[in-house]
This record gives structure tokens, C-alpha cells and sequence, in this order.
């Protein structure tokens, strides 16, 4: 990534929601060398935490869906669609793709394992073709 792009997504937040704390935390350091400001929460509450504190600089959640209770990944999702609108998802799993009539709004799935750098690649695309919270890409 040259440093222009790099630039263009310094500022922007993304929150990962995963149990596992090696591959969040495998995550949350390399989303920065992507220009990305990474926060990790290990279940939905604590992503949650985050969001109130930081939505207007978050752009994404990837979430896992199976996290430990009282809130998977698709009803956080859901959540995040009704109260952050300009929050885009980026949903995972390892034991397949969920029913899409289950999927939140404005999200994308990718099935586990996965390479970082795709990962990297679709909150690109994601924040390059959503509006921001103030409307803007």
C-alpha cells in the first residue's frame, strides 16, 4: 500500500469482535499496518462499550457470529444497523454462511479461514462504497 492510501484510511476505526483472543489480537495488530485504527472486544457487550465511546470514528465491525452470550455476531450486527446506520459489517464464521434473510443491513460475510490482507482488502471496499456518519466516503 503506497502511502496516499495508507493516509486515506488512517483515521478510520475498525472494531473486532472475536472470542478467540489469538486471532483477534493477530488482527488488531495488523489492521494498522493496513491504515486501519484497530479496537479489539472479545463479545458483544464490549464491543458495544467501544462503539459508545467511539462510533463517529468507527466505519466497520467484524464480528464473528458465534460469540459467547448474550449476543452473537448477527443480532450485534443488527444492533449496530439500528443505532450506528453508517457502521458497515463485515461478518465471519468457520461453520458456514448464515441464512441471508439473517444477515444484518449493510453487511458482507467471509467464511473462515481467511487471509488478512483479504480481510484488509474488503473494509476497503466496504468504506469505499458506504457513506460515512457525516455522509461522507
Amino acid at each position: 500500500m503506497d502511502l496516499a492510501e495508507r493516509d486515506a484510511f488512517d483515521k478510520i476505526g475498525v472494531v473486532v469482535v472475536e472470542d478467540e483472543a489469538l486471532i483477534r489480537n493477530e488482527l488488531v495488530e495488523a489492521f494498522p499496518h493496513y491504515g486501519f485504527h484497530a479496537f479489539g472486544a472479545e463479545d458483544a457487550p464490549s464491543a458495544l462499550k467501544i462503539l459508545e465511546a467511539e462510533a463517529a470514528a468507527v466505519r466497520v465491525v467484524f464480528t464473528d457470529v458465534h460469540l459467547p452470550s448474550p449476543m452473537n455476531g448477527l443480532a450485534l450486527g443488527r444492533h449496530i444497523s439500528k443505532t450506528w446506520p453508517w457502521i458497515s459489517l463485515l461478518i465471519t464464521s468457520g461453520y458456514g454462511t448464515p441464512d441471508p434473510s439473517h444477515m444484518p443491513e449493510r453487511s458482507r460475510f467471509v467464511l473462515k479461514p481467511y487471509k488478512i490482507s483479504k480481510i484488509a482488502e474488503l473494509i476497503k471496499d466496504m468504506i469505499r462504497l458506504s457513506p460515512g456518519k457525516d455522509g461522507d466516503r
